[in-house]
């Protein structure tokens, strides 16, 4: 299980740096490059932060049954499918920014 979680997290991170960059590599900008790339790690960690908190309140249940693994697998997921619909957000955004600061 844990190497599936890793593998998920991974491929998650490359997805969303490579669209990050592919949206903005014309302009050749490695600062606005590693503020993207900033931007997407903590976004992850906060909403996986967050998931976690909400399960919380279950975890007892949740343990008993022996499923704590799946749980996390789970919320790796839901944060995963969170940052593949926020990329294009913070793509379009970035492309925006750096459009209306030339123009």
């Amino acid at each position: 299980m844990g190497a599936s979680q890793s593998l998920i997290r991974n491929d998650s991170i490359y997805f969303v740096s490579k669209c990050i960059h592919q949206t903005i590599s014309t302009f050749n900008n490695k600062k606005i490059v590693r503020i993207a790339e900033t931007i997407v790690s903590e976004t992850r960690m906060v909403i996986i932060q967050l998931i976690r908190k909400c399960e919380l309140k279950s975890f007892e249940k949740i343990e008993k049954i022996g499923a704590y693994n799946v749980i996390t697998l789970d919320t790796q997921i839901i944060a995963d499918s969170i940052l593949k619909a926020l990329r294009f957000f913070i793509s379009v955004s970035l492309y925006i920014g750096i459009l209306t600061y030339f123009l």
